[in-house]
């Protein structure tokens, strides 16, 4: 257990060893970091163990090199990895802004340097929570 920027902790024994079992060259690997519920909120049996490995370049022989681990990681119980280029998050801001903004805020770096600071555009969120917040005002109405 180790705490990440924000103080909250999050597990990940088995994260540590997925980055350690990666078969990638440590300058192919941007960052891997494991993100998810603070310590409070973490239940062995129940809470989900993620990652985001943010890759320089995503193709098939990288993809093929984290086959093994990923495979591992799988049969663990866990959900597969995020794999990204540090271009595809950026690109991905305004699509995944309250998700990239959970991950930024919840995350502990396993490997590589924290891209967080690169992916997570907080004008893109207001405009998902606006989005979010006006499609449930709707779904409300049309429940009566």
């Amino acid at each position: 257990m180790r705490a990440d920027q924000r103080g909250a902790k999050i597990h990940g024994p088995q994260a540590d060893e997925f980055v350690q079992k990666l078969n990638l060259p440590p300058r192919r690997i941007e960052g891997c970091s494991l993100y998810g519920p603070p310590d409070r909120e973490f239940h062995s049996k129940h809470s989900d163990l993620n990652l985001l490995c943010v890759l320089e370049k995503v193709d098939a022989a990288r993809i093929e090199a984290l086959h093994a681990p990923v495979e591992r990681w799988l049969r663990q119980g866990h959900r597969a990895p995020l794999v990204f280029t540090l271009d595809e998050l950026q690109r991905s801001a305004d699509v995944f802004a309250i998700e990239l903004l959970d991950m930024k805020t919840h995350h502990r770096m396993l490997h590589g340097e924290d891209v967080s600071q690169a992916y997570c555009a907080l004008h893109y969120h207001a405009i998902q929570v606006e989005r979010e917040l006006r499609t449930d005002w709707l779904r409300l109405r049309q429940a009566f």
